[in-house]
Order: C-alpha cells, then sequence, then structure tokens
C-alpha cells in the first residue's frame, strides 16, 4: 500500500508540470489545502491562491479608491469645481541636431530582451585539430561571442553569471575564449541529441552498445548520469523556459523526479557505491534555485536527508551512506557539492549547515599526515593522490578555503597537477581535471591563470566534433560535439559520462561566482563571504 501511495504522489508531483484548465486547477488547489502544511500539494495551493489574488487586488482596490474620490467630490462646495482655462499658443518648435549614431556611448550592459542568434558562433572544423588552437590569447572574449536566447529568469547573486548576458562579461574577467564556449553549445547540443526518451542519460547513450567499462552497471547507472548532464545545461542557464533547450532541461527534471522513491532514495544506484544519489540531490538543488518549482524543492529536501544522515560524525562518509570506520574523499566529494548546493537553493532540511560545519573537518580527517599538501583517499590510503584537488574543491565550497590544509592543497595541485590530453596524469584523468579546474577557479590569481591556460586548449582541441547534426530552432543545422575517454583506464568509456564532465570545466568561468569573490564585501562571523546569503530569483512564467 505504501508503495502504491508513493506512485500516486510522485505522479501528482509529475502532474504539476502539466498545463491545467481553471476548474482542474481550482480543484487541486482545494484539494491542496486540505493536505498537511508541509507537503508540496498545501505549498502548491498557497502558492497558487497568492498568484489569483494579486491581480485581483490590483483591480479591486483602484476601483475602491477612484470611487471615494467620486464621493467626495460630491459633497465638495460648488466654486471648488469652477477653474479657469488659460489658453496658450504653442511656440514655435525648434529643430534639434541630428545624433550621430556612432557617437552613442558603448555600454557592456546587455538588456535582457535582446535576442541573439548562434549561428555566426559554430566553428567549421571536422575533425579535432591536434595542433594548438589559435583562437585563445590572453585578451578578454567579446561580450557577444556567446549565444544568448531570451529567458524568463533573472538571477542575482552566487548564480549571477549564468544570467543571458551576463556569460560573456563573466568570460572577459576570468579568461573564457569563444572556441571554449562554441565546444560548451556543440556539447549542449551532443547531449540534447541523444537524450534518452524518457529523458534521460545514461553511460551508453551516443555511442552504442558495450562502451561501459563497468559492465555490473547493468542499467547504465541513469540517475547519475541524467544529474551531470542536468547540471550542464543549467550552468549555461537553461532552464524549461529556455527556447533551443527548454524541454531538453523539462525532462531530465521529470525523470529524476519520477526516479525517486518513496524514503527519498532513487531506484538506479549504479552498483553498491551509489554515487547516483548525491550526484541527483546536486542536480534537483541547482534545479530549484533556477525554477522555484514546488515539486522539484520537495524532491531534493527528500533526497537530502539521506545525505544529512549518512554523514559519520567526524564529517565524512563512506560508499552508500555506510556507518562504517571507512571514509572516502571522492564519495563524500559529491555529497559536500550536494550540500552546498542545497543551502543556495535554501532547502529546509534540519541539520544541513551542521553538515557543511562538519564537512570542513571530514575532509581535514583526510589531510596527509606527510604534511605535503596531499590528501588521503580513504582513510589511510594515499593511492589516488590526484583527488586531493576534490579535498580542496570542496572544502572552499564548504567555507573554508582559507584553512591551512586546503592552501597547502592549493600549493601542492600547482606543483602536480597538468592538462594534456596527450599525457594524462593518473588512472581518471577527467575526472582530477574536474575538481583541479573549479578549485584553482576559486582559488584566482595566478595559479587559475596557469591552470586556464592549461586546461581550456586541451580540451578544446580534444572535442570530437560531428558537423551539421542537429537543426537549431531557426531551421539551421549545426554542429555537435563530445569527449571520448583520455585514458583506457577512466573511470568509464562513455561519451555522455566525459562530455558533461568536460563541458562543466569549460562553463566554471560563469557557472560560480569565485569564493574569493563575494556579492557583498561585508565578512560574516566566521570570516568567511557570504555570497549565499542574497541569492534572489525572479521568476516570470
Amino acid at each position: 500500500m505504501d508503495d502504491e501511495f508513493a506512485e500516486l504522489h510522485r505522479n501528482y508531483l509529475l502532474g504539476l508540470f502539466e498545463r491545467l484548465t481553471f476548474r482542474e486547477r481550482a480543484h487541486r488547489v482545494l484539494e491542496g489545502l486540505k493536505a498537511p502544511r508541509e507537503s508540496g500539494e498545501h505549498k502548491w495551493a498557497r502558492l497558487q491562491i497568492q498568484r489569483l489574488c494579486a491581480p485581483a487586488a490590483g483591480i479591486i482596490v483602484p476601483v475602491l479608491v477612484c470611487g471615494l474620490l467620486v464621493m467626495l467630490a460630491a459633497f465638495a462646495p460648488e466654486q471648488m469645481r469652477t477653474h479657469t482655462v488659460e489658453i496658450v499658443e504653442p511656440e514655435k518648435e525648434e529643430r534639434l541636431e541630428e545624433v550621430d549614431e556612432q557617437q552613442l556611448e558603448q555600454t557592456d550592459v546587455m538588456p535582457e530582451e535582446l535576442n541573439m542568434t548562434v549561428s555566426d558562433l559554430d566553428v567549421n572544423v571536422r575533425m579535432p585539430d591536434p595542433t594548438p588552437v589559435p583562437d585563445f590569447s590572453p585578451k578578454p572574449a567579446p561580450i557577444d561571442s556567446v549565444a544568448i536566447v531570451k529567458s524568463p529568469i533573472v538571477m542575482k547573486g552566487i548564480y549571477g553569471n549564468r544570467d543571458p548576458g551576463a556569460r560573456g562579461r563573466a568570460m572577459g574577467r576570468y579568461g573564457g575564449s569563444k572556441a571554449g564556449e562554441d565546444c560548451v553549445l556543440r556539447a549542449l547540443r551532443w547531449l540534447k541529441k541523444y537524450q534518452e526518451s524518457d529523458g534521460s542519460w545514461n553511460l551508453r547513450s551516443g555511442c552504442g552498445v558495450g562502451v561501459c567499462k563497468h559492465t555490473k552497471i547493468r542499467d547504465g547507472a541513469p540517475v547519475g548520469i541524467t544529474g551531470l548532464g542536468l547540471l550542464t545545461f543549467l550552468a549555461h542557464g537553461e532552464t524549461p523556459a529556455s527556447n533551443e533547450f527548454g524541454k531538453t532541461v523539462e525532462y531530465a527534471i521529470k525523470y529524476l523526479i519520477g526516479a525517486q522513491e518513496g524514503d527519498g532514495m532513487f531506484k538506479s544506484k549504479d552498483g553498491r557505491k551509489n554515487y547516483s544519489h548525491p550526484i541527483a540531490v546536486y542536480a534537483l538543488s541547482e534545479a530549484y534555485s533556477m525554477t522555484r518549482i514546488p515539486a522539484v524543492r520537495e524532491a531534493a529536501e527528500k533526497a537530502m536527508q539521506a545525505i544529512i544522515r549518512g554523514q559519520h560524525a567526524d564529517g565524512t562518509f563512506d560508499y552508500s551512506f555506510a556507518q562504517s570506520t571507512r571514509n572516502d574523499v571522492t564519495y563524500a566529494s559529491w555529497c559536500a557539492q550536494a550540500l552546498k548546493a542545497g543551502k543556495m537553493a535554501r532547502l529546509e532540511n534540519e541539520g544541513i549547515e551542521e553538515a557543511i560545519k562538519r564537512g570542513i573537518q571530514g575532509f581535514k580527517t583526510n589531510y596527509s599526515r606527510k604534511g605535503n599538501g596531499s590528501f588521503y583517499y580513504t582513510t589511510r590510503s594515499q593511492k589516488y593522490f590526484e583527488l586531493t584537488s576534490a579535498a580542496v574543491l570542496c572544502m572552499q565550497l564548504l567555507g573554508g578555503a582559507r584553512e591551512q590544509e586546503a592552501r597547502q592543497g592549493v600549493a601542492w595541485l600547482r606543483k602536480n597537477m597538468t592538462c594534456n590530453w596527450e599525457s594524462p596524469p593518473g588512472e581518471c584523468p577527467i575526472y582530477y581535471w574536474y575538481y583541479t579546474t573549479q578549485a584553482m577557479f576559486h582559488e584566482g590569481g595566478e595559479a587559475w591563470r596557469e591552470w586556464n591556460r592549461q586546461f581550456s586548449q586541451s580540451l578544446v582541441g580534444s572535442q570530437t566534433i560531428v558537423v551539421d547534426a542537429i537543426a537549431a530552432p531557426d531551421g539551421t543545422m549545426k554542429d555537435i560535439g563530445y569527449w571520448k575517454p583520455a585514458k583506457e583506464s577512466e573511470w568509464a568509456q562513455s561519451f555522455a559520462y566525459n562530455t558533461t564532465l568536460c563541458t562543466l570545466q569549460l562553463e566554471v568561468y560563469y557557472r560560480y561566482l569565485p569564493t574569493y569573490q563575494a556579492p557583498q564585501e561585508e565578512e560574516l562571523e566566521d570570516g568567511t563571504a557570504g555570497q549565499d546569503e542574497d541569492i534572489e530569483i525572479e521568476v516570470n512564467l
């Protein structure tokens, strides 16, 4: 019976996405008001009432005010309604000088209403060029190098650079390039083309059968890979309201909500490790921040509880939230990213703030006893020392960027990590680069400039491009692009997996504000910048 109720409830949440008639909406509002106050149905019903009352008040209040004024005028003395009218002859109009359009002041502010086409952004490249990409230079990217589509969402605070019109400025500020943004658009179109019919992606999407290295994951880990795919579109500022990618985003969100079970967990768990769960929470939290859809929030909060419950007392995590003596940096990293996204989304889970604080201490637990700046992969194993990048990034995201361990970790990365597709480091280079790129970006300064010169050129030059493979909304044919594994030892021989991680790296310029630059100059009592406290999302759907 519980399973049947969970299925009915899940179908109800999915139904909130659909268009409703007035009678259906009124019925759902009445049913929602009878539901428990903390349920998604009750919150949705209150939201609809607020939306209906606003225009009614806008009509009734002015009518009442006008009626009151008429009544007052009727009782006023007769002489008060007598006016003297003086007719003034119009003066001869002076002819103004014409203004030369070229003399108008140029501004880097791009109005939200501006629609720019992307037809001039595609590079006519048919095969990956192993030679250095000539488009890279230290000069800022031009403001019009980024594809802009009209969006009804205005993002402020930490997500502000994803807003249409802001991406170009962010790329120019942090060293992005037109070649890199072209790569992003080709990758998003590749993901759109190879999205499964149910809205998901999996390890085999876009590359046929037999390329998934981990044959034990028979279903292709659709929840985890869909979470990564959804994150790439959200990072680019795409929502269900977007022109070219709106349906892609909507279907991915629907899939994740539909794949959730009654206890908040997800049906696909990619084996005993269950990386899929924190990745899905990460994606749903960001999706709620950018859409404010109540059903998305409820799904994110239900799933977040498993992360909070699964954290060890010392702030660490083990596979599938096991309560054990083992801890795992890479699993903890996805949990930390999910916690950060949940905080930015202002989820109301009890204990999320405490989990973030404990998380910083948890990563310190894995700091190398040698004191050389690296972090242990597990409790005392430094087999994958390149995962130092994951620990450093998560300490930055959780508020511990100034801790000694994080500072020494950055120094270690600058000395030991490189991004060269021809001679990649370690066993899972794309995975290591995913974390290193973000950690260096949040560090800023010369550390970021050094890394940016390496990774961006390497990723752009390694994308496999398929020419004229998908139709744009205007009917023109566009190129798509994806990344093959950099090494046979990569976690999965999956085009979808590698493409999401590479795309997220090339979106780093506008995905978040760097941790060293907060929207407000004020500092909190704990010394960290309050960049999460001013998130304002305006949705005009």
